[in-house]
């Protein structure tokens, strides 16, 4: 079996895995806020060069060829600079305008504004996602190792993530990979899926 983690390319191809990943990682989170035409909108902020979903921050985990899982992580610094465009041209789409998609920004609003807690001398991991079908290989370990490694190449001085406090399988997963719950975010109910949301913000000091 052949499994390596690779840059990704500025493909139609690879845009396309990024948006059905990314939906995946943020649990359809992502569709309830952008609206219908999210996969549209997600793959031209890939192939785009001006906000925090540029393929440049993206790594996909290959196995046998075939994408297995996906990274989308970033320094402090590259969030600051781009995080107003990435906003906007999330919901600069019609689907964004939709009453469903704003009442959901609006549940959202504290959610957003805790993910946006961001230190610039930090790395944060965005998104990680592996397909169903290739869980319980290891492949997540493998993704959050090499985010540690970009963040360390990056001279940050923490790796930080966001997880959904019921999410007790990352959580452990994390855990065992040293990073540590500092925070936790107000809970918020997102009527949309029925459910009361909220995030741990995890941490691990970069030697």
């Amino acid at each position: 079996m052949n499994v390596h983690i690779r840059s990704a390319q500025q493909t139609p191809t690879d845009a396309a895995t990024f948006a059905e990943l990314a939906n995946m990682a943020s649990h359809d989170v992502l569709a309830d806020i952008v609206g219908p035409d999210f996969e549209q909108v997600l793959t031209a902020m890939y192939l785009g060069d001006d906000t925090l979903y540029r393929a440049r921050q993206v790594w996909f985990i290959d196995v046998d060829g075939e994408v297995a899982g996906m990274l989308c992580a970033f320094s402090g610094e590259e969030k600051a600079a781009l995080n107003a465009e990435t906003d906007r041209q999330l919901l600069a789409g019609p689907g964004a305008r939709t009453d469903a998609a704003v009442r959901v920004q609006e549940q959202l609003g504290p959610i957003s504004e805790f993910i946006d807690t961001v230190p610039e001398a930090a790395f944060y991991v965005q998104f990680l996602a592996v397909y169903s079908h290739a869980r319980g290989n290891e492949y997540a370990g493998q993704l959050l190792a090499h985010s540690h490694d970009l963040a360390r190449a990056a001279k940050s001085a923490t790796l930080e993530l966001d997880v959904e406090t019921g999410n007790n399988a990352a959580l452990a997963a994390y855990q065992r990979q040293g990073l540590a719950i500092v925070r936790t975010s107000a809970e918020v109910m997102h009527e949309e899926q029925d459910r009361v949301f909220a995030l741990h913000r995890m941490v691990k000091a970069i030697a």
